[in-house]
């Protein structure tokens, strides 16, 4: 969720007939829309509909002068600007094309922004994306899960990258083996130091950067 000056909540969320919760990875990988990015209005208490049809939105940040708001699209593995000001108002373009899935955007005192994303992307992912009916087929074969996954080729690993708001990359950094964090959710960058949180432990990393 990400707040305007106005205190406007701006976030996302999804229309499931599962439980997120026990099923994310299903429905990330069988390629389902059912996200929207919503907006809500404290003074009168309601929630309207900004965007629909999203592939897993995620990682909603307003951005430092307010003019767009960036979010990803986890199953497409995007980042995307959703402009709230200016003659591209209600527009939404997408800022880089990931190697993995992104998961949340924080951005540094610098405006520059940071995406956690697990990665990565194999060639039969590529060949999967345009047809979701096709990835839904696959994952939904009388096999468990990690087999399924082994059959894509996918080892999940942890990047963090960072980019401007051009989308070009400004930084890079792995952990292919999955020795520190595996799954990283978030990274903030705070004092020359990275925080970085994960889905997949109970602690956090700490990083000193630059």
């Amino acid at each position: 969720m990400s707040l305007t000056s106005t205190r406007m909540a701006r976030f996302s969320s999804l229309i499931l007939a599962r439980d997120i919760t026990e099923n994310h990875f299903f429905i990330l990988l069988e390629g389902e829309a059912p996200g929207r990015l919503l907006r809500y209005d404290p003074p009168t208490r309601t929630t309207h509909l900004v965007l629909d049809g999203l592939a897993f939105p995620d990682g909603v940040q307003l951005y430092g002068d307010q003019s767009f708001l960036l979010f990803t699209e986890t199953t497409n593995c995007w980042l995307m600007k959703y402009w709230l000001e200016g003659p591209k108002t209600g527009n939404v373009e997408p800022v880089a094309n990931l190697p993995g899935f992104p998961d949340n955007i924080r951005l540094n005192e610098r405006g520059q922004i940071w995406v956690a994303i697990d990665c990565c992307r194999t060639p039969a992912q590529e060949v999967l994306i345009p047809y979701p009916w096709l990835r839904s087929v696959h994952f939904k074969l009388p096999m468990k899960l990690s087999i399924l996954a082994t059959l894509m080729g996918m080892k999940m690993y942890t990047v963090i990258s960072l980019f401007n708001e051009k989308g070009e990359i400004l930084e890079v950094l792995e952990d292919r083996k999955g020795l520190v964090m595996k799954l990283a959710s978030e990274v903030r960058e705070v004092k020359g130091k990275l925080w970085i949180g994960t889905v997949a432990h109970n602690h956090i990393a700490i990083l000193s950067y630059p």
